[in-house]
């Protein structure tokens, strides 16, 4: 049994914040000192992000500066969270927290669900198939909890029936997206009638911190990356040869990628690298000093012997869809597996293009690979791409993919 991504889609929120922006924002709320607002000006520069999308203007978010006992409802009112504000209001940095992590839940389900129908909408439109043909629908999001919420929006706003099978994977981080291909290959094996869509959706500007403690460097390098965005997949059952090559003549520019498998590796030792954290005021994204030594050290190894054991090496590989979690990560993984920055262009221009969106990222840098197959004939048959990103633990995830052959 074998089962393939028919169809990817993308979807960002209409407001653009350039790094230039996010820095201003951050040294006005969080930088009480002229050695914070040059430290900032460093980090945000390092981070590589040109522009990222919000949900709402970052404008907005001065007014949730002013009291932190704010109701919702008060912020809503003068449509703050649609139109930036017609002035920016003065704040003292460090003096408020911001969003009490409940309102910041409350702002997720208002907003994350359109964000996921959109790039659900491209999924199903670019598959050849119909919103009546789903009969699996996986939800993956790390950014925010509602209850019905994005996986009962979706049936309803989209027409999937009301029988569709549900799964949602919470809080697994930036490696959310490979766990939901997991998901999805499991259900398309086993079933050859199944049809899945994978939804992945994140809001990650929620989780601006607006204070900046002592000792908490590892905490306000989320602020310099971060932006927020969805992406969805398709996934069928392809045992048939002849209903796959049906799809592909009726698809020609959206190439099927078979899911050969998945694997899964946690990195010793490394619990403290790259955590989240529950707080009162949002959830506090760790991200280690040391986190692009143990990546370095330990996913060559590991990755090798993975490839090895299905016939193949790094040589074998054409496409490396790895998720820009920052610069950090990205030079770890050139470094540990001896990829070119050609290998690593088009993750590295998703990230300045868009941030860090969590788990939908790989999935951009997927799209972006379909694309230009799309426009040049494959230079040889069958051609791989391996995903990787990395999550909470620290866990590294992959998908191996291909086409052809």
């Amino acid at each position: 049994m074998s089962s393939s991504i028919l169809a990817t889609g993308t979807a960002v929120p209409p407001h653009k914040m350039s790094q230039a922006q996010a820095l201003a924002m951050f040294q006005d709320f969080a930088c009480t000192t002229e050695r914070q607002r040059r430290l900032a000006k460093v980090l945000f520069d390092r981070a590589q992000v040109e522009n990222r999308f919000t949900f709402v203007p970052h404008q907005s978010a001065y007014q949730w500066c002013l009291d932190d006992q704010t109701p919702l409802q008060e912020i809503t009112a003068g449509g703050a969270l649609t139109t930036a504000p017609d002035s920016i209001p003065q704040v003292v940095a460090g003096t408020s927290p911001g969003l009490s992590t409940g309102q910041r839940m409350r702002l997720y389900d208002l907003y994350a669900s359109n964000l996921a129908i959109a790039s659900a909408k491209q999924a199903i439109a670019n598959s050849n198939r119909t919103s009546n043909n789903i009969t699996h629908l996986v939800t993956v999001s790390c950014t925010g909890f509602a209850s019905p919420g994005v996986d009962v929006n979706l049936i309803r706003a989209l027409s999937l029936p009301p029988t569709v099978e549900r799964v949602n994977i919470g809080f697994m981080g930036c490696h959310g997206a490979v766990n939901g291909i997991r998901t999805a290959m499991n259900i398309a094996n086993s079933n050859r009638a199944a049809t899945v869509l994978v939804c992945c959706v994140e809001l990650c500007s929620l989780h601006c911190r607006f204070q900046w403690g002592e000792n908490e460097n590892e905490k306000i390098i989320g602020n310099a990356l971060f932006g927020d965005g969805s992406a969805s997949l398709v996934i069928a059952n392809t045992s048939d040869q002849q209903n796959n090559d049906a799809n592909n003549d009726a698809n020609n520019d959206s190439p099927d990628w078979e899911i050969i498998d998945t694997g899964s590796v946690l990195i010793d030792d490394s619990r403290a690298s790259l955590r989240w954290d529950i707080g009162d005021h949002g959830f506090e994204m760790i991200l280690g000093s040391d986190i692009g030594d143990r990546i370095e050290a330990a996913l060559s190894n590991w990755l090798s012997q993975w490839l090895h054991q299905r016939g193949l090496s790094f040589d074998d590989i054409d496409f490396w869809a790895v998720h820009p979690g920052g610069p950090k990560i990205i030079s770890a993984v050139q470094s540990s597996l001896r990829l070119s920055d050609e290998q690593l262009s088009v993750s590295m221009d998703v990230l300045r293009r868009c941030g860090n969106m969590s788990s939908p990222t790989v999935l951009f840098i997927l799209e972006e690979f379909r694309k230009s197959m799309a426009t040049a004939h494959p230079a040889r048959t069958p051609q791989h791409a391996v995903v990787i990103a990395f999550g909470p633990g620290m866990v590294a995830e992959i998908a191996l993919l291909k086409i052809g052959g």
